[in-house]
């Protein structure tokens, strides 16, 4: 009898000694993901915050340098169009919720297919010497990308810090075109 009970004291044991190991590693896997969360929430939401200001910038070319147009007369870009490219950024994107991963994943896509909404308008309707239909699709498509970058980055921060009101299903949703029509940005 005594077998017995020595066995079931062990048995106990070792199934306690097993639950408070698993106990501890659960709760130094969370206490990692969560600084893994908030790094990522720093460098994703950094990274946004770069591309909006940059956005600003662009919207902001009036095609004068200095006050002046160029040498022909004509006025022409002065700031470079930025770009946003997640990859390099360094972080694990599969802990990033689906419906905030994919807008900002998306980006890169939506600059280029601005870009060539830009490049076509220029190439086919903007007539020289002031471009005005360029400019006016460059700043349109580049305020909407850089509002919509601004929404994530600030999205993802709350989702972070756990305030409430972090619902990002609208993110990049329709907006207003210029001339009153609704547009989904992200389609052209």
């Amino acid at each position: 009898m005594n077998g017995w009970i020595s066995a079931l004291f062990g048995l106990i044991g070792v199934t306690l000694g097993a639950a408070l190991t698993y106990l501890r590693e659960y709760v130094t896997q969370q206490k990692r993901e969560k600084k893994d969360a908030a790094y990522l929430a720093v460098v994703v939401a950094g990274a946004l915050d770069r591309f909006s200001a940059e956005c600003v910038r662009v919207v902001a070319d009036d095609g004068l340098s200095r006050g002046q147009r160029d040498e022909s007369g004509f006025l022409s870009a002065q700031v470079k169009t930025p770009t946003f490219q997640p990859e390099p950024l360094g972080v694990d994107w599969k802990s990033v919720p689906a419906d905030l991963m994919y807008p900002i994943l998306d980006l890169p896509y939506r600059i280029e297919m601005a870009n060539r909404k830009i490049h076509d308008t220029a190439e086919y309707q903007a007539e020289p010497p002031d471009y005005d239909e360029f400019f006016e699709d460059r700043q349109f498509e580049y305020a909407v990308l850089g509002l919509d970058a601004s929404a994530f980055g600030t999205a993802r921060c709350r989702l972070e810090i756990g305030t409430r009101g972090s619902d990002v299903s609208n993110l990049g949703s329709t907006v207003s075109h210029r001339n009153g029509e609704q547009k989904d940005p992200r389609y052209g």
